[in-house]
């Protein structure tokens, strides 16, 4: 291979890096792709980690497809506050959980730190993302502040924050100017690298045209860091050290300048609930599936040792009835009735007597336990004949 042919494909190696996003099992990510609406995205199995998914998103310009929802993994009660619930996705692990447990009133600090929060300046709780850190740090405080008479209040307003349709659509329409700018800098940079770079290399020879291909790259690449910081400070603030790196690596490397609008539209969303992020995104009946996964995780949880602090437990079980309640309320309001989505599915085959509540795989047993789902007891499937 020649020098060029070895430059060539480690930049390809590296865009091809940039596709890849690692989230926690709690984070639902959404991508559209040409001629498709928008879907969940269905992590890699064969590269997935104990507590991470690796999502590949589309290599194909342009860039800016992709939103992210993510479940809380803290649960408050007017008591306390506990590093972890009850929630886990299927398929997926549990996500990571300290199951640190800390008492309102022993709380005298909480400082939000990239993508961790800090109580007491111990570590508490690591986010998703930056954007997720502080918006859980800012409702912290609101919290702890509202006193033990109004706390319950408060918590059940933070649900509902979560759960706000309006102003996470309201977000993706104030992104939508700035963001169409930012995708078509994408595909002008994507068609530079991979169309005007090779066509000149054989046309006239990268001696000749260097000078002309390094200046257009570096317009585009700059323009593109510009529109990427001015929209990204204006929507997400509290994140300035990821500001900094991702606007650094966009004036430094083409293949990130063309990736950039997944880095700022992945961060958006992604305090809201997955359900708020689906409902502004995907058509009726994937918003129905993801609904359905959802609500089917939080009525059949895997089952997890207890916490050690009855009050810890305590504030896990009530926080987890509460979105529970403020799910199937929204899904309410979608249309969906939560009978209707957790009903019994129909055998798939004549042999099939019973299937798991959790992850819906059939059995020809009566009786029994799904293994995959730690051991849930199985049920006994419709009489209704599969369609």
């Amino acid at each position: 291979m020649t020098d060029i042919q070895i430059l060539g494909l480690a930049v390809t190696l590296y865009y091809l890096w940039d596709c890849l996003l690692w989230a926690p099992p709690r984070t639902f990510v959404f991508t559209t792709r040409i001629f498709s609406g928008w879907n969940r995205s269905e992590s890699l199995q064969l590269l997935r980690r104990r507590h991470l998914l690796l999502h590949f998103l589309s290599p194909i310009p342009p860039a800016g497809q992709t939103f992210s929802g993510t479940i809380p993994a803290v649960s408050f009660s007017e008591t306390s506050v506990v590093s972890a619930n009850r929630f886990a996705s299927n398929p997926g692990n549990r996500p990571a959980m300290s199951g640190a447990h800390i008492p309102w009133d022993k709380i005298e600090s909480i400082h939000a730190e990239g993508n961790q929060i800090k109580i007491n300046k111990t570590l508490f709780f690591t986010a998703a993302h930056t954007s997720e850190a502080f918006f859980i740090a800012r409702w912290m405080q609101r919290i702890r502040k509202a006193g033990s008479s109004k706390r319950g209040e408060a918590i059940r307003d933070f649900t509902k924050e979560i759960f706000n349709q309006k102003k996470a659509k309201k977000l993706v329409e104030e992104i939508s100017k700035p963001l169409k700018i930012m995708r078509w800098l994408s595909i002008l940079l994507w068609m530079l690298l991979y169309t005007a770079c090779p066509v000149a290399h054989w046309r006239f020879g990268l001696s000749e045209s260097w000078m002309y291909l390094t200046g257009t790259a570096l317009l585009l690449m700059w323009a593109q860091a510009y529109v990427f910081r001015k929209t990204h400070k204006k929507h997400l603030p509290d994140a300035d050290q990821e500001r900094f790196v991702s606007t650094l690596s966009c004036i430094l490397l083409l293949p990130s300048a063309i990736r950039i609008p997944d880095h700022f539209t992945k961060a958006l969303l992604l305090h809201f609930h997955p359900l708020t992020t689906a409902s502004n995104l995907v058509s009726k009946d994937n918003l129905r599936i993801t609904g359905e996964a959802i609500l089917r995780d939080l009525h059949h949880p895997l089952p997890a040792p207890a916490h050690e602090e009855e009050q810890a437990e305590e504030t896990i079980e009530s926080f987890h009835k509460l979105i529970l309640k403020q799910t199937e309320a929204f899904l309410e309001k979608q249309g969906f009735k939560s009978a209707d989505l957790l009903q019994t599915p129909a055998p798939t085959d004549p042999e099939h007597k019973s299937g798991c509540p959790r992850c819906r795989a059939q059995y020809v047993m009566e009786k029994g336990s799904c293994e995959d789902c730690g051991g849930m007891e199985l049920e006994p499937l419709s009489k209704k004949k599969a369609d």
